[in-house]
C-alpha cells in the first residue's frame, strides 16, 4: 500500500480546492466573469499556488471538465444495472448522464466550454466517455441488439446527440422539466435503434 507523503497530499488537496473553487464560481458567473483572484480567495491560497497545479485560467477550466466528465462516467455507471443487457445499460447511462446536466454546479459550465476553452479541447475532456460508449455500442452490435456497420461511427453520432440533449437541458428556463422531456425523447431514440428481434 502506498502512503501519500504529507507535501503530496497537501498539494493534491491544494489542487482539488482549487478547482472546487472554480466550480462554483464559473457556475455561478460564467467563465468570462470569474476572475483567477476570486478563484484564489475562495480557495483560500496565493495566486502563486494556483500557478503551480496549472497554466492560467483555460487549464483550470478545463480541470473544472474533468470533474464533471468522471461524475458522468460515475453517474451513468451508478444508473445501470449490470444484470440487463448492454443496451439497456446504455439507456440507462444515458439518463444518469442527463441527471447531472440538470445540476446548477454543472449546467453553466457544459453550456460555455465550447467558447471557453475551444471545441476540440473541450470534447477531448469527454474522450472517456465516448471511449465507454464506442465499447458499448461495439458488444451490443457483437450480440446483435443492434445492426451497425461501424459502432465507432454510431458511437460520434449518439455523442453528438448526447452533447445537444446536455445543451436542450441545460440551457432551458426549467431544467428539471426539460430533463423529463428530454429523456423521454432520448429513450425513443434509442429504443427504435434496437432490433426488433431482441
Amino acid at each position: 500500500m502506498v502512503v501519500k507523503s504529507r507535501q503530496a497530499q497537501h498539494s493534491a488537496d491544494t489542487r482539488q480546492g482549487l478547482v472546487d473553487a472554480s466550480r462554483k464560481l464559473f457556475s455561478r458567473h460564467g467563465y468570462r466573469a470569474t476572475s483567477l483572484d476570486e478563484v484564489c480567495d475562495r480557495a483560500r491560497v496565493t495566486k502563486g499556488a494556483l500557478y503551480h497545479h496549472f497554466d492560467g485560467k483555460d487549464d483550470l477550466f478545463v480541470a473544472v471538465l474533468d470533474d464533471i466528465e468522471t461524475e458522468l462516467v460515475q453517474t451513468g455507471a451508478a444508473a445501470s444495472d449490470p444484470s440487463t443487457d448492454v443496451w439497456e445499460r446504455i439507456r440507462a447511462g444515458c439518463q444518469g448522464f442527463l441527471d447531472v446536466c440538470v445540476r446548477s454546479d454543472t449546467r453553466r459550465i457544459l453550456i460555455e466550454a465550447p467558447g471557453a476553452v475551444g471545441w476540440e479541447r473541450a470534447r477531448h475532456v469527454h474522450s472517456q466517455s465516448l471511449g465507454l460508449l464506442e465499447a458499448a455500442l461495439t458488444a451490443a452490435a457483437a450480440e446483435g441488439i443492434i445492426r451497425s456497420a461501424s459502432p465507432a461511427i454510431l458511437a460520434q453520432l449518439l455523442f453528438g446527440l448526447f452533447g445537444e440533449a446536455a445543451a436542450v437541458v441545460a440551457g432551458a428556463e426549467d431544467p428539471k422539466a426539460a430533463r423529463v422531456d428530454v429523456g423521454l425523447e432520448l429513450d425513443s431514440i434509442l429504443a427504435g435503434l434496437r432490433t426488433s428481434s431482441r
